[in-house]
């Protein structure tokens, strides 16, 4: 089966190292109503408990996993996960095909 959310070999590396600083396992991305556009992605560290029947699950190839619960798989669907270094950020960002605007710093969108 395909991964409803592809994730960089530089996005793996970033979210390897913040779950092994944060002494965890797995990552949930996720979205939420909030933002100046609509929605916006959430990253949350999460615990194996939380995860529910239809959540997406992400093995990162160690034990390690990232999670997209079952409510966000259709507005993250064919996306990207990147992981973006610069002198002003070092984030996760995402590459949605399925937003139809978003705002000028990336952190929301909106889709139709």
């Amino acid at each position: 089966m395909t991964s409803i959310l592809n994730i960089t070999p530089a996005a793996r590396l970033y979210i390897e190292s913040v779950l092994k600083a944060q002494n965890a396992s797995i990552l949930e991305i996720g979205v939420n109503g909030k933002g100046c556009n609509g929605m916006s992605y959430t990253f949350e560290i999460a615990q194996p408990q939380d995860q529910k029947v239809g959540d997406e699950i992400i093995n990162l190839g160690t034990d390690m996993q990232v999670v997209v619960p079952a409510e966000c798989v259709m507005y993250l669907l064919g996306s990207t996960v990147d992981h973006e270094n610069t002198m002003w950020q070092n984030r996760l960002v995402v590459n949605n095909p399925q937003a139809t605007s978003k705002c000028g710093c990336g952190t929301s969108f909106s889709v139709e």
